[in-house]
């Protein structure tokens, strides 16, 4: 028995110790999403639409909401589309001012050769979507930033 209130206690220690440094990182979120966009940002790749390295980027879900699946639409230059009808597109998200990993998804080729991605941002902030088509050794890059709200 005295081994388990032991236990219970060292327990009970640990996770006091990590409430606070999570407050801290929600608390932090909720910040940057009040902060306006860096003045560095490009206007072109911060709005619901972007041309960006030759790739179409639009956001379907304005405002994008967290927990909820939003809609990211990639389309190829028509002279391009074709040739990429098997290609392979995947967005990377990631938060750059919070440092807690990267989220993966593929983005599926509609009839009308338009590639679409369902995102799930997990928190309030500032998000940067990278945005990768791939097929036979040719790859297309672009960055696509966006706020996402509760």
């Amino acid at each position: 028995m005295a081994g388990s209130s032991r236990y219970l206690g060292i327990l009970l220690i640990v996770l006091a110790a990590g409430i606070p440094w999570i407050a801290a990182c929600s608390a932090q979120g909720h910040q940057h999403a009040a902060a306006a966009a860096p003045a560095d940002a490009h206007p072109e790749q911060t709005a619901a639409s972007a041309q960006e390295d030759g790739l179409q980027i639009k956001l379907v879900s304005e405002p994008v909401k967290i927990l909820m699946e939003n809609e990211l639409q990639i389309s190829l230059p028509s002279e391009q589309a074709e040739g990429m009808k098997d290609a392979v597109v995947t967005v990377k998200l990631s938060m750059p001012e919070m440092d807690h990993g990267e989220l993966l998804f593929s983005a599926e080729r509609g009839p009308d050769g338009v590639f679409t991605a369902k995102l799930i941002p997990t928190m309030v902030g500032r998000w940067v979507a990278q945005i990768v088509v791939e097929k036979d050794g040719q790859t297309i890059a672009s960055e696509f930033g966006f706020d996402a709200q509760p």
